[in-house]
């Protein structure tokens, strides 16, 4: 028999209750939530091995209110669910938002949240219960995440602060402010209001604040009683010396750069600041740049490049390159096509050469629709290679 956990709270008039246990065992997070008579289901599922090569967090938060929510059946003729709608994609980037900085540094494991509004009072939005869901659910998960965030909107009506106000009381408030945080600072604040001082502002994020450490608190309580077990983890870093030496030369230049006014001057200075940086490290620390077949070279975080080609392939797709642009002129479309050919699709069949240009020709065609390949042709000299395989078709 399984057991349940939960933990209560009033929280804007209303009784927030996190539940463990329920459903969803087998992700590796998973919690059941109702705020008066809304409920939604947030899960965690984290991959246990990371990708070769990444260098980036591939967070993904998917919030969705299902028309089942609302006791609807979806309109149309399929009569089902369709894409995120602007709401939904926007509440993704609310929890999001606050939650991805405050994963370990060079975490860097595939993981997924999924919020679901199983029910909605159609009172309020569930947006900021989804962010409450996402952080709980992390929190009872083995993902080495220890840091909850939660999330509360703000209204005020004559003058009188409001804690997660309806839709009918928001008619009448003169601001609609979502803000999130840890109980020890604010981690982002989004919303609107009506032409409200400064002083106002700031009591509306610290009465916020208020709410927050409390629903923390409360993830807190539910985790101390299911007391998960932490996975451990190699994280994916760059060597100290290496951020040295970088920093030592960057931190300065950046500063600089951070008070130009003029956007196109400041992001002219960096660009040159990275090339110069790439330059001048490159041979010193090979294992933390690689070079692409535009002749630029890139950082990577785990010391294994990440957008190189095959020794054997390289000279020859830059040869290809170069005569495409000689025939049909070095346009953006053009440019472009070089920037993306820096894609190691077939990394791990290099070794087996009928297999790989067979495999470099069916991902052109997938990759670009506006190339036909003619035929698998194949030509193994250097100016020619590829070339007889591709016809330019654009129009």
């Amino acid at each position: 028999m399984f057991t349940i956990k939960s933990r209560s709270m009033e929280l804007g008039g209303r009784t927030l209750t996190i539940e463990h246990g329920r459903v969803a065992r087998q992700a590796d997070g998973a919690v059941w939530i109702t705020y008066g008579d809304t409920t939604i289901l947030a899960t965690v599922v984290c991959a246990k091995e990371m990708k070769e090569g990444i260098d980036f967090f591939p967070l993904m938060v998917d919030y969705r209110e299902s028309s089942y929510s609302a006791g609807k059946i979806p309109g149309g003729f399929f009569r089902r669910e369709g894409r995120p709608s602007e709401k939904e994609i926007l509440s993704s980037r609310l929890i999001d938002r606050p939650l991805r900085p405050l994963f370990p540094e060079g975490f860097f494991y595939d993981t997924i949240i999924n919020v679901n509004v199983i029910s909605s009072d159609q009172e309020g939005s569930a947006d900021v219960i989804g962010g409450i869901g996402a952080s709980a659910a992390l929190m009872v998960s083995d993902v080495p995440f220890d840091n909850p965030i939660a999330s509360v909107r703000v209204g005020r009506i004559d003058g009188q602060m409001i804690i997660n106000p309806t839709f009918k009381q928001l008619e009448t408030s003169d601001m609609d402010i979502v803000v999130s945080g840890t109980k020890d600072s604010i981690a982002m604040v989004e919303g609107e209001s009506r032409e409200i001082s400064e002083e106002d502002m700031l009591n509306a994020i610290l009465f916020a604040h208020d709410a927050i450490k409390q629903v923390i608190a409360l993830q807190e309580e539910l985790a101390k009683d299911i007391a998960p077990v932490k996975r451990t983890f190699d994280a994916a870093t760059l060597p100290q010396e290496f951020i040295n030496d970088i920093t030592a030369i960057a931190k300065p230049v950046v500063y600089e750069a951070d008070r130009i006014a003029d956007k196109s001057l400041r992001n002219e200075k960096l660009k040159e600041l990275k090339k110069s940086l790439c330059e001048q490290f490159a041979e010193k620390y090979p294992d933390s740049f690689s070079s692409g077949p535009d002749g630029q070279h890139r950082q990577t975080i785990t010391g294994s490049p990440v957008s190189v080609f095959h020794a054997g392939y390289k000279e020859k797709c830059e040869n290809l390159i170069e005569a495409l642009a000689n025939r049909y002129g070095k346009d953006n479309r053009i440019q472009g096509w070089i920037i993306d050919f820096q894609i190691s699709h077939v990394s791990q069949e290099m070794d087996n050469g009928n297999a790989t240009r067979m495999a470099y020709i069916q991902w052109l065609e997938r990759k670009y629709e506006k190339i036909e390949i003619l035929n698998e042709a194949w030509s193994a000299d250097g100016d020619g290679c590829f070339f007889q395989s591709f016809q330019k078709i654009w129009i």
